[in-house]
């Protein structure tokens, strides 16, 4: 019964090495298993019908520095002639846009997709900062200042600011199409002009919307599919970064109509009807 005891050292050797081969296999199952969890859950959070309420605070222009309220004042005494018009200069611009954008936050609530949450933040750079949440997961980070792509050096276009909304989105390989588009609409939104449109250019948008819908859904399937069967991360997530440029005439003629001492009480109201209709849950940030 133990004569298996006394063949040759290279027998004792193959049933070292086969029982390491056995050990290695069930540690690399489990590693994969923890691996398809932690991935998981970002997409489990971004399908929790959750929000975290903003904060709800005006822009106050002093965090920008020092200088940034003489820079407003200097915009406004100059963009009152024309003349003096060629003198504004980039800081003096995006103290004004800055200014002007102080309930951006409240506007991009009133027309995101149901879930999704913008709040104003700071940061080091001389813009407007803000970022969108869809549940606990941030999916967006936003920058308006100047625009960027603009001829003028100082970034007017006539007696108006042309403001530049900079977007970063992340997790879109992850989002329904419907969503996504809606999320790119609400943020170019705001420089909407008053205007006919074309019956050729709604045909041709028609047509790449189209082939766009259907290109993203055949990427979302395979994506989904490997974040379900191989243990890869989120290394090769795919980020939209986009700059809308204008005069943002639709943003300041919203704030115009619904009234500064309104923007906060509508937002709340928006919000909390989700909560009580939609039976979204309030959470707090991870």
């Amino acid at each position: 019964m133990l004569d298996f005891l006394v063949n040759p050292v290279s027998n004792w050797l193959f049933y070292g090495f086969a029982i390491v081969i056995i050990f290695e296999l069930r540690r690399y199952q489990k590693k994969t298993v923890v691996g398809k969890v932690k991935k998981n859950k970002i997409l489990d959070k971004l399908n929790e019908d959750v929000f975290v309420f903003p904060k709800q605070e005006e822009i106050d222009l002093s965090k920008y520095g020092d200088d940034i309220e003489d820079y407003l004042t200097s915009f406004n005494i100059k963009n009152t002639k024309t003349k003096s018009r060629k003198d504004i200069n980039i800081w003096e611009v995006d103290a004004k846009i800055i200014h002007d954008f102080r309930y951006y936050q409240q506007y991009l609530n009133s027309i995101l997709p149901n879930g999704f949450i913008a709040e104003q933040t700071l940061n080091d750079l001389n813009v407007a900062s803000f970022e969108i949440f869809r549940g606990r997961v941030k999916i967006a980070n936003i920058e308006v200042s100047h625009d960027h792509q603009t001829d003028d050096v100082n970034g007017m276009k006539g007696d108006r600011p042309s403001a530049g909304i900079s977007v970063k989105l992340y997790y879109t390989e992850l989002l329904n199409y419907g969503i996504l588009k809606r999320l790119l609409l609400s943020l170019a939104s705001a420089h909407e002009e008053d205007s006919a449109e074309l019956n050729n250019l709604q045909l041709k948008v028609q047509i790449e919307e189209c082939i766009t819908e259907h290109l993203w859904k055949l990427q979302q399937r395979n994506t989904i599919n490997q974040y379900a069967t191989e243990d890869t991360g989120y290394e090769s997530e795919m980020i939209i970064d986009v700059e809308f440029c204008g005069t943002y005439s639709n943003y300041l003629r919203y704030v115009k109509n619904v009234g500064a001492e309104k923007m906060y009480s509508l937002e709340r109201k928006r919000i909390e009807y989700w909560e009580t209709e939609w039976s979204y849950k309030r959470v707090e940030k991870d």
